[in-house]
């Protein structure tokens, strides 16, 4: 008994008049393939970025103050000036912002380092004690998303 197979069909020939758009097109889009699936999740996420972004910026450089419904007067540069030239409450803070990320960033590297040399060394119980360390790491990524 023999098994019959399925009947070939030919693909369509390359120089036949009329094809030569589609293909042309389907050269492109194969090789362009992993930006026609990721285009849409780029323009979406580009729009949630861009328009608030600009939204901001006009804003910024208008008078409103409290319901962006309200009527605003352009003014250019003028709140960016006053900001900048705030020597009582912009400047100081500016400088606790920079003690502060400096002070985090010490405490934190000197931190890791520690743990990192603690756990350098073999020891009783050291698997539970990395669970313990990177079960957060993995765990919140699950329970987000």
């Amino acid at each position: 008994m023999t098994v019959a197979s399925p009947p070939r069909i030919n693909p369509p020939k390359d120089r036949r008049p009329g094809n030569t758009h589609y293909k042309a097109y389907s050269d492109w889009a194969n090789n362009h393939r992993k930006w026609l699936f990721a285009a849409p999740a780029m323009i979406f996420v580009g729009i949630l970025i861009i328009f608030p972004l600009g939204w901001t910026m006009y804003l910024s450089l208008t008078d409103s103050s409290g319901s962006v419904r309200a009527e605003s007067e352009f003014i250019g540069f003028a709140n960016y000036a006053e900001v900048l030239t705030d020597t009582e409450r912009f400047w100081p803070a500016v400088g606790r912002t920079f003690a502060f990320t400096f002070v985090a960033l010490a405490v934190q590297m000197i931190l890791g380092m520690c743990i990192a040399l603690l756990l350098w060394r073999p020891f009783k119980g050291e698997k539970w004690v990395r669970v313990a360390i990177l079960l957060p790491l993995v765990a919140t990524p699950v329970a987000v998303g």
